[in-house]
């Protein structure tokens, strides 16, 4: 038996030993955090608008946390982090690129071609339905979905589901569907 990765995993191991190499040499780590947003344009591309540079750890925001851009309130719609080594430097390099909606259009304004998600919550269940809303501050809008299918998408329980967090698409009416555990 040999102890092979798959072929994504093996592309890391390469990429992590050219890390070791990296964190041997006497160049920083870089961290950058990049925001973007999409138009209101069925189909729009991600367009960055905001970013920071910093030599040490920049925090990043979760998907659904309110946060304030040089004061202005919005929503995180989603966060990916890559780490790498900084082509130019040989350095360590962490960059981050958050996508953001303004605070007021959070719930209703994700594109449904965007493949992005946001947090819900199970509030409670009724009958054959439960309650489910974005689990983000300041979040009131409440939508009513099929028990069986909520649990049958997240694979769980029908007992389990109230209460529980879990991720959901959110279509261009903006109701959540293809719900998943977070």
């Amino acid at each position: 038996m040999t102890d092979q990765f798959p072929d994504a995993l093996a592309q890391i191991r390469e990429a992590e030993d050219a890390a070791v190499q990296a964190r041997r040499s006497s160049e920083p780590t870089s961290y950058e955090i990049e925001f973007t947003c999409r138009s209101s344009q069925p189909g729009s591309q991600e367009r960055a608008f905001a970013g920071f540079e910093a030599e040490t750890p920049i925090p990043v925001p979760r998907a659904g946390d309110r946060i304030r851009l040089h004061g202005i309130p919005v929503v995180v719609r989603d966060a990916t982090v890559n780490y790498e080594i900084n082509p130019d430097t040989g350095g360590l390099y962490v960059g981050a690129t958050v996508e953001v909606v303004p605070e007021a259009d959070h719930v209703l304004s994700y594109p449904a071609s965007g493949g992005g998600r946001v947090r819900v919550k199970v509030l409670l269940g009724i009958g054959d339905q439960v309650d489910i809303a974005a689990d983000a501050p300041g979040v009131e809008e409440v939508q009513r979905h099929p028990a069986d299918a909520v649990a049958q998408q997240a694979g769980a329980r029908l007992e389990d589901l109230p209460g529980m967090q879990l991720t959901a698409g959110v279509d261009d009416q903006g109701r959540f569907h293809e719900f998943r555990r977070a």
